[in-house]
């Protein structure tokens, strides 16, 4: 990210659009790319403001609460269900015949 860059390597960055652009070029070009990166952090800061004030607003709402209790309570008597299911292991009946199996 930008906040991670140091002091050497944005004198770096600097000297290299010094170069590419040129004397004239350059100052304008960081003060439009300055504008860019600022836009774009407050417009990520908005919409990360948006999404958690919605989330909070979900998150508080019963209905998704009492829909969370009864999923919980379902898959409780699903998993019992199924451990009984495995404690009480069913054979298959073999209704072939005796002579069924010598023809």
């Amino acid at each position: 990210m930008i906040g991670a860059i140091g002091f050497g390597e944005l004198l770096l960055i600097l000297l290299a659009a010094v170069l590419v652009l040129g004397p004239d070029k350059a100052p304008q070009t960081a003060r439009q790319l300055g504008k860019i990166v600022r836009e774009f952090r407050q417009t990520m800061n908005g919409m990360t403001d948006d999404l958690k004030e919605t989330l909070s607003e979900d998150l508080d709402d019963d209905s998704l609460k009492e829909g969370l209790k009864k999923i919980r309570e379902n898959r409780y008597v699903g998993e019992q269900n199924l451990k009984d299911l495995i404690k009480e292991p069913t054979f298959a009946k073999n209704d072939t015949d005796k002579n069924d199996l010598d023809e």
